[in-house]
């Protein structure tokens, strides 16, 4: 199976958020993480 980017970021989000459930985690900071632009993050996980 074949995973868009938007899909395969989608995805690192949402165990990026789980598995900092104590804390917030903000956008900029998981674009840095997954080395994306934090345009295209605020396309995945918007406010």
């Amino acid at each position: 199976m074949r995973l868009t980017t938007f899909t395969d970021y989608s995805l690192c989000t949402l165990i990026t958020l789980t598995t900092h459930e104590e804390r917030l985690c903000t956008v900029k900071e998981m674009s840095t993480q997954f080395g994306v632009n934090q345009h295209h993050m605020m396309k995945v996980a918007p406010d």
